[in-house]
């Protein structure tokens, strides 16, 4: 057992155990979109080390064998959902609720698009992430200093959604 775990802690890109946080929001055409609930004893929704408390808060905690475990679409798989650049599904109370880009979204073709709000040196920075499902959250075990997402489908430009969120959350 003890030579299992220090085998996992030096293959693991983080070298041992991670207990990191990021806090997400979900918007799809202008609704805010809480995922399902937690069942059981657990209280979560995903895997041990990949998982979501009923808090909109992303878990990563234990040892990862790869930084592809703990990327942003491993999270939405992990809690029987999908993210990539093209197309949302998220698990709700109601069922599977998806978004694909192109899809009409208040009258008009709509996209998904990620935005991170992060930690530089004191300030908190607002900008729009490009890997999307490939993202990884910062390893923060608080937030703040850890990240804050925003993972939209709208049809607005991604500059005059950006600004409508720093109009919200600064």
């Amino acid at each position: 057992l003890v030579g299992s775990t220090l085998y996992l802690n030096v293959k693991s890109p983080t070298h041992g155990p991670v207990h990191w946080h990021a806090d997400f929001e979900i918007e799809i055409c202008n609704s805010m979109i809480e995922i399902k609930d937690p069942e059981g004893i657990f209280n979560r929704i995903g895997e041990s080390d990949l998982h979501e408390h009923n808090d909109m808060r992303i878990h990563i905690e234990g040892t990862p064998a790869s930084l592809e475990d703990i990327e942003l679409g491993e999270f939405f798989r992990a809690l029987g959902g999908k993210f990539t650049p093209n197309r949302l599904v998220v698990p709700t109370e109601e069922g599977l609720l998806s978004a694909d880009n192109g899809q009409i979204c208040n009258g008009k073709p709509g996209r998904l698009i990620l935005f991170v709000q992060s930690q530089q040196g004191k300030e908190r920075i607002w900008r729009v992430e490009q890997e999307m499902d490939e993202y990884i959250i910062a390893p923060y075990g608080n937030v703040p200093p850890g990240d804050r997402l925003m993972i939209v489908y709208t049809d607005m430009t991604a500059e005059e959604k950006l600004a409508e969120i720093m109009g919200r959350h600064g």
